[in-house]
């Protein structure tokens, strides 16, 4: 039988995988348009991602969050899951 801890466990595993696999297909994108630029636009474009590495994140650190763990409700976990499913699993990153 699995426990709200090991539900909430799973869930967030599985996000991670469909976020690695969303951010793997992202970078092979990016690498096929990079690959169809000449050289001064490649530096062009080197330039502006250095520029976004130099903003910073927002956002706050994991282990500032690390006590609400456990904290989201069993049934809340179930209607999360659910709704993941019923859209195949699919994230839109632009939404974010």
């Amino acid at each position: 039988m699995e426990t709200e801890a090991s539900h909430g466990y799973n869930a967030i595993c599985s996000l991670r995988r469909e976020v690695a696999n969303m951010a793997e297909a992202v970078l092979k994108q990016l690498q096929h348009e990079i690959e169809q630029l000449g050289p001064r636009q490649r530096r062009q474009l080197l330039e502006v991602a250095r520029a976004f590495a130099t903003i910073g994140r927002r956002g706050t650190a994991g282990r500032r969050l690390a006590r609400f763990a456990g904290s989201i409700p069993s049934d809340d976990l179930q209607i999360m899951a659910s709704e993941i499913e019923s859209g195949c699993g699919q994230v839109n990153a632009d939404e974010w």
